[in-house]
């Protein structure tokens, strides 16, 4: 695996050499940010959890729907589901 690594680096830097790509430049220290007002902060994360509450609703129901769509195929082909007995 480390081999695979080292292989890959160096056709990396074959092909930034060949075309002439530098590497990145090095990051400077961030810049000091003035505090965020608490209202401010607040709305952020009242957004952000609310994104995560409907990304976590969509996969519940992506889900249940692949479950539903499981269960009518089988019920379509006459597979008996041993837990709906």
């Amino acid at each position: 695996m480390f081999q695979e690594l080292a292989d890959r680096n160096k056709f990396l830097d074959a092909l930034a050499d060949k075309y002439t790509v530098s590497g990145l430049p090095e990051p400077g220290p961030l810049p000091e940010l003035a505090p965020l007002p608490e209202d401010e902060a607040i709305i952020l994360i009242q957004a952000n959890e609310r994104g995560r509450q409907a990304r976590e609703r969509a996969q519940t129901m992506r889900t249940f729907k692949r479950q539903r769509q499981l269960e009518d195929r089988r019920a379509r082909s006459g597979v008996v589901c041993p837990l709906c007995l």
